[in-house]
């Protein structure tokens, strides 16, 4: 039934289960599983926070390492400890996100999944997320229903609303349930 299956994760509680749902998926029907993080053209979302908080300097704050991405244009930057370094702010975010990507790839190994890849975008999270199914020939998208912007999504509607709404292929929202572990084993049918 299905071929290839694009799962957006945030680093939310939400966007993990939709990954296992995805990747149960995938492993049921032979697809390739695309994991996709999306970068907003703001710099400044909570998904940026929560990628320094899994993957940057390891010696700051968590609080630092957002303002660390987030001050870092183009050119030298101090760093703690009087290093100086070259960093290109798109790409440290960039990388972090490919690093996230890879370990959750990593994690899902074991499932039965037959191919997983990764894609970082950068743009607005509804229109990245839909032209990444559309070039990537996705036959469902698998997403949660709220990421870590669970306030802005109720105020001027959800990634996920606006990605079920105009899909061109079958689209699964995912809602975590409270107190339901991110890697569910759950046999009640619910998500």
């Amino acid at each position: 039934m299905f071929k290839t299956i694009l799962t957006p994760t945030d680093g939310s509680k939400h966007a993990a289960v939709a990954v296992t749902v995805a990747s149960d998926l995938a492993a049921k029907y032979g697809a390739r599983l695309i994991l996709l993080h999306v970068v907003a053209r703001d710099g400044a979302d909570e998904g940026l926070a929560r990628l320094a908080e899994l993957e940057s300097v390891p010696t700051m704050t968590t609080v630092r390492r957002v303002e660390y991405l987030e001050a870092t244009p183009q050119g030298p930057v101090a760093l703690p400890g009087g290093a100086q370094e070259d960093v290109d702010r798109e790409a440290a975010i960039t990388q972090a996100a490919q690093s996230f990507l890879e370990r959750t790839k990593d994690a899902l190994r074991s499932g039965g999944v037959a191919e997983i890849s990764v894609l970082v975008e950068h743009g607005e999270p509804a229109d990245s997320i839909l032209e990444a199914a559309r070039r990537e020939h996705a036959d469902a998208i698998v997403i949660g229903s709220r990421g870590l912007s669970d306030l802005k999504g109720v105020l001027v509607g959800s990634v996920s609303h606006k990605v079920a709404h105009r899909a061109g292929c079958v689209c699964i929202t995912v809602t975590a349930q409270p107190g339901s572990p991110a890697r569910s084993g759950n046999k009640s049918g619910r998500s």
